[in-house]
Parts: C-alpha cells; structure tokens; sequence
C-alpha cells in the first residue's frame, strides 16, 4: 500500500455498494482522513496494512489488515476490503486473507487471529470460513442496516488449527 493509493482507497468508503455491510460509509471519506489513516497505520507497531492486487497487475483492488496486535496474547484481527467492483465474487478477499494468515502465524508468530463481520455479509463469512475460521460467536443487534439492527458474527482460527489444515495440504 503506497501514498499513490490513498484516493483510490478513500473512494472505496465513499461507496454504498462497498460499505453496504461495513461500519464505513456512515460520514463521508476524504483524502485527507484516509491519507492520516494511512500515515497512523505505517507507523504503528500494533497494525500491517497492505494493498491487495491481482496477480500480475498493480493496479489496487483492495486493502487488507492485521489490527489490534496483542503482543502479549499473541493475537490480532483481520480486515478485508476489496473495493474493485471488478475484482469482486472472484476468490480474491480468500486469497488475500490466506496470505495474511501465514503473515500473522509465520511471520509474527502470532497464537490467534480473529474477524468480524455483519451478519448479512454472507461472501465475507465464506472467504474467512474458506480459511478455516470457525464460528466463535454473534454479537445481536450489532449495526443499523436501513430498516432494522443486524448481527455481528465474530470468527477465529488459532494456529495449531492452521498447522493442522497447512501439514494435511501437503
């Protein structure tokens, strides 16, 4: 992810199509605040952000991110966007997060990652749960979506759980 990319990303919040089931999208997104986000995220030792292009290309797609480290729980949250419409439905968010995760437990040696979503984002719950994430629990009434609250599904996957899935592929 590079300073060229800040208008690219900050557009992305800007779209109801791409914030329909995030906590995005409630104010509006300059390139201002998402350029402060960006400078926040470079220097801090408790988040990893990264662009997400396809293979080949360097155009951006999406943006992907290890926050909150615990560093001494050993734990962080991930976070997925893939704002190209384009790029969208085509297993590129399941790519992605594969990728992070061995980021997160052969890199970082980290002991637990985790995510959350709203419920009504069946395609995010797949990609995760594609990675071998598993329900740990549902938040009710978590986000206001148009007509009526909705409920937050949190997921885990622990690393032993991801050596056992990593060695079988083998």
């Amino acid at each position: 992810l590079a300073a060229d990319d800040i208008p690219i990303w900050a557009a992305w919040f800007n779209d109801l199509h791409v914030t329909a089931y995030m906590n995005k999208g409630g104010f509006p997104n300059t390139e201002s605040v998402q350029g402060e986000i960006f400078e926040r995220l470079h220097q801090s030792r408790q988040d990893v952000q990264m662009g997400v292009t396809l293979t080949g290309a360097k155009e951006l797609v999406g943006v992907i991110g290890l926050h909150r480290i615990d560093w001494v729980h050993r734990r962080g949250e991930i976070s997925v966007v893939i704002g190209d419409p384009d790029a969208q439905g085509k297993g590129v968010a399941t790519e992605a997060i594969s990728l992070m995760v061995n980021h997160a437990f052969g890199k970082l040696n980290l002991h637990k990652v985790t995510a959350g979503m709203w419920a009504t984002n069946g395609a995010s719950r797949r990609a995760f749960e594609k990675n071998g994430f598993l329900l740990e629990g549902t938040f009710r009434d978590s986000y206001w979506l148009q007509t009526g609250y909705v409920d937050e599904i949190r997921l885990g996957l622990v690393r032993t759980e991801w050596e056992r899935t990593r060695d079988a592929s083998r």
